[in-house]
Protein backbone atom coordinates (compact mmCIF):
# COMPACT_ATOMS: atom_id res chain seq x y z
CA UNK A 1 0.00 0.00 0.00
CA UNK A 2 1.85 3.41 -0.84
CA UNK A 3 1.76 6.27 1.82
CA UNK A 4 -0.74 8.69 -0.02
CA UNK A 5 -3.25 6.08 0.18
CA UNK A 6 -2.25 5.07 4.15
CA UNK A 7 -2.52 9.25 5.09
CA UNK A 8 -5.98 9.58 3.56
CA UNK A 9 -7.00 6.16 5.17
CA UNK A 10 -5.53 7.82 8.73
CA UNK A 11 -7.68 11.25 7.62
CA UNK A 12 -10.65 9.50 7.10
CA UNK A 13 -10.17 7.31 10.50
CA UNK A 14 -8.79 10.34 12.38
CA UNK A 15 -11.93 12.32 11.21
CA UNK A 16 -14.27 10.24 12.12
CA UNK A 17 -12.78 9.68 15.63
CA UNK A 18 -13.37 13.73 15.90
CA UNK A 19 -16.71 13.43 14.95
CA UNK A 20 -17.76 10.61 17.53
CA UNK A 21 -15.59 12.65 20.09
CA UNK A 22 -17.36 15.80 19.83
CA UNK A 23 -21.12 13.72 19.03
CA UNK A 24 -20.15 12.50 22.92
CA UNK A 25 -19.79 15.80 24.06
CA UNK A 26 -23.24 16.80 22.81
CA UNK A 27 -24.75 13.03 24.07
CA UNK A 28 -23.58 13.98 27.23
CA UNK A 29 -25.13 17.31 27.77
CA UNK A 30 -28.61 15.64 26.44
CA UNK A 31 -28.11 12.63 28.75
CA UNK A 32 -27.48 15.37 31.37
CA UNK A 33 -31.04 16.72 31.25
CA UNK A 34 -32.69 13.72 32.05
CA UNK A 35 -32.80 13.28 36.08
CA UNK A 36 -30.26 10.53 37.16
CA UNK A 37 -29.80 8.09 40.08
CA UNK A 38 -26.47 8.65 41.47
CA UNK A 39 -25.30 5.42 40.38
CA UNK A 40 -26.18 5.27 37.15
CA UNK A 41 -25.01 8.91 36.99
CA UNK A 42 -21.42 7.57 37.63
CA UNK A 43 -21.79 4.96 35.58
CA UNK A 44 -22.32 6.89 32.69
CA UNK A 45 -19.44 9.59 33.15
CA UNK A 46 -17.36 6.30 33.66
CA UNK A 47 -18.87 4.75 30.42
CA UNK A 48 -18.38 8.47 28.80
CA UNK A 49 -14.84 9.05 29.75
CA UNK A 50 -13.62 5.69 28.39
CA UNK A 51 -15.19 5.70 25.38
CA UNK A 52 -13.52 9.51 24.80
CA UNK A 53 -10.01 8.08 25.68
CA UNK A 54 -10.56 5.28 23.70
CA UNK A 55 -11.11 7.26 20.66
CA UNK A 56 -8.17 9.84 21.27
CA UNK A 57 -5.79 7.08 22.26
CA UNK A 58 -6.88 5.27 18.62
CA UNK A 59 -6.05 8.95 16.81
CA UNK A 60 -2.87 8.84 18.20
CA UNK A 61 -2.29 5.14 17.41
CA UNK A 62 -3.30 5.63 13.61
CA UNK A 63 -1.07 8.69 13.25
CA UNK A 64 1.86 6.75 15.01
CA UNK A 65 1.01 3.30 12.35
CA UNK A 66 0.69 6.13 9.65
CA UNK A 67 4.13 8.03 10.40
CA UNK A 68 5.93 4.55 10.64
CA UNK A 69 4.76 3.42 7.35
CA UNK A 70 5.54 7.04 6.16
CA UNK A 71 9.05 6.38 7.03
CA UNK A 72 9.76 2.48 5.77
CA UNK A 73 8.29 3.92 1.95
CA UNK A 74 10.71 6.41 2.49
CA UNK A 75 13.82 4.11 3.11
CA UNK A 76 12.02 1.87 0.01
CA UNK A 77 12.60 4.59 -2.10
CA UNK A 78 15.88 6.76 -1.20
CA UNK A 79 16.09 9.02 -3.67
CA UNK A 80 12.66 10.61 -2.60
CA UNK A 81 13.08 14.28 -3.20
CA UNK A 82 11.44 17.51 -1.03
CA UNK A 83 7.94 18.29 -1.57
CA UNK A 84 7.87 20.65 -4.51
CA UNK A 85 5.10 22.18 -4.07
CA UNK A 86 5.50 23.63 -0.62
CA UNK A 87 7.67 26.85 0.27
CA UNK A 88 10.69 26.25 1.41
CA UNK A 89 10.86 28.36 4.81
CA UNK A 90 12.39 28.15 8.06
CA UNK A 91 10.16 25.34 9.70
CA UNK A 92 8.59 23.68 6.86
CA UNK A 93 8.99 20.79 6.28
CA UNK A 94 10.80 19.71 3.02
CA UNK A 95 10.36 15.96 3.16
CA UNK A 96 7.46 14.10 3.45
CA UNK A 97 9.34 12.19 6.61
CA UNK A 98 9.88 15.58 7.96
CA UNK A 99 6.05 16.33 7.51
CA UNK A 100 4.79 13.45 8.90
CA UNK A 101 6.96 13.67 11.96
CA UNK A 102 5.55 17.04 12.36
CA UNK A 103 1.66 15.67 12.00
CA UNK A 104 2.97 13.31 14.47
CA UNK A 105 3.56 15.75 16.75
CA UNK A 106 0.83 18.27 16.65
CA UNK A 107 -1.52 14.93 16.93
CA UNK A 108 -0.16 14.10 20.39
CA UNK A 109 -0.28 17.82 21.40
CA UNK A 110 -3.73 17.87 20.42
CA UNK A 111 -4.31 15.18 21.56
CA UNK A 112 -2.97 15.78 24.97
CA UNK A 113 -4.88 19.08 25.12
CA UNK A 114 -8.47 16.90 24.49
CA UNK A 115 -7.31 13.79 27.22
CA UNK A 116 -6.86 16.89 29.78
CA UNK A 117 -9.73 18.77 28.57
CA UNK A 118 -12.11 15.52 29.38
CA UNK A 119 -10.69 14.74 32.01
CA UNK A 120 -11.69 17.67 33.61
CA UNK A 121 -15.13 17.89 31.80
CA UNK A 122 -15.98 13.70 33.32
CA UNK A 123 -14.65 15.25 36.80
CA UNK A 124 -16.48 18.09 36.89
CA UNK A 125 -19.58 15.87 35.58
CA UNK A 126 -18.72 13.15 38.26
CA UNK A 127 -18.90 15.67 41.18
CA UNK A 128 -22.35 17.03 39.95
CA UNK A 129 -25.57 15.86 41.80
CA UNK A 130 -27.73 14.55 39.08
CA UNK A 131 -30.61 15.48 40.28
CA UNK A 132 -30.00 19.14 40.53
CA UNK A 133 -28.02 19.23 37.81
CA UNK A 134 -30.83 19.26 34.96
CA UNK A 135 -32.76 22.26 37.27
CA UNK A 136 -29.62 24.60 37.10
CA UNK A 137 -28.57 24.05 33.54
CA UNK A 138 -30.22 26.13 30.88
CA UNK A 139 -30.44 22.91 28.06
CA UNK A 140 -30.57 25.29 25.19
CA UNK A 141 -28.04 27.24 26.40
CA UNK A 142 -25.43 24.64 26.91
CA UNK A 143 -26.79 22.67 23.66
CA UNK A 144 -26.16 25.96 21.22
CA UNK A 145 -22.53 25.92 23.07
CA UNK A 146 -22.28 22.78 21.98
CA UNK A 147 -23.13 23.05 18.38
CA UNK A 148 -20.73 25.75 18.52
CA UNK A 149 -17.84 23.92 19.68
CA UNK A 150 -18.77 21.24 17.35
CA UNK A 151 -19.35 23.79 14.24
CA UNK A 152 -16.05 24.85 15.47
CA UNK A 153 -14.44 21.65 15.74
CA UNK A 154 -15.87 20.37 12.01
CA UNK A 155 -14.32 23.35 10.43
CA UNK A 156 -10.88 22.74 12.07
CA UNK A 157 -11.11 19.58 10.79
CA UNK A 158 -12.29 20.26 7.52
CA UNK A 159 -9.21 22.36 6.75
CA UNK A 160 -6.76 20.11 8.29
CA UNK A 161 -8.57 17.31 5.68
CA UNK A 162 -8.15 20.03 3.20
CA UNK A 163 -4.04 20.49 3.73
CA UNK A 164 -3.69 17.14 4.64
CA UNK A 165 -5.30 16.61 1.10
CA UNK A 166 -2.84 18.89 -0.44
CA UNK A 167 0.05 17.86 1.01
CA UNK A 168 -0.80 13.92 0.27
CA UNK A 169 -1.41 14.70 -3.30
CA UNK A 170 1.83 16.59 -3.32
CA UNK A 171 4.05 13.88 -1.97
CA UNK A 172 2.46 11.24 -4.03
CA UNK A 173 3.17 12.18 -7.19
CA UNK A 174 6.97 13.55 -5.77
CA UNK A 175 6.79 9.33 -5.05
CA UNK A 176 5.96 8.05 -8.10
CA UNK A 177 8.48 10.63 -10.15
CA UNK A 178 11.31 9.48 -8.27
CA UNK A 179 9.84 5.92 -8.56
CA UNK A 180 9.65 6.26 -12.34
CA UNK A 181 13.26 7.36 -12.74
Amino acid sequence: MDWSKQANDMIKTWTGTQQKVWDAWLNSMQLAAAPQNPETWQKMIETWRGTVKQALESQLQLTQMWAEGVAAAAVNVPGLPGLPALPTLPGVPSTAVEWTRQVLEMTRAMTDTQVRFSENWFDLLKKADPSTLAQGWDMGQAQKIMATWQDAAQKAIDAQNEFSRMVVKVAGDTANSATKK
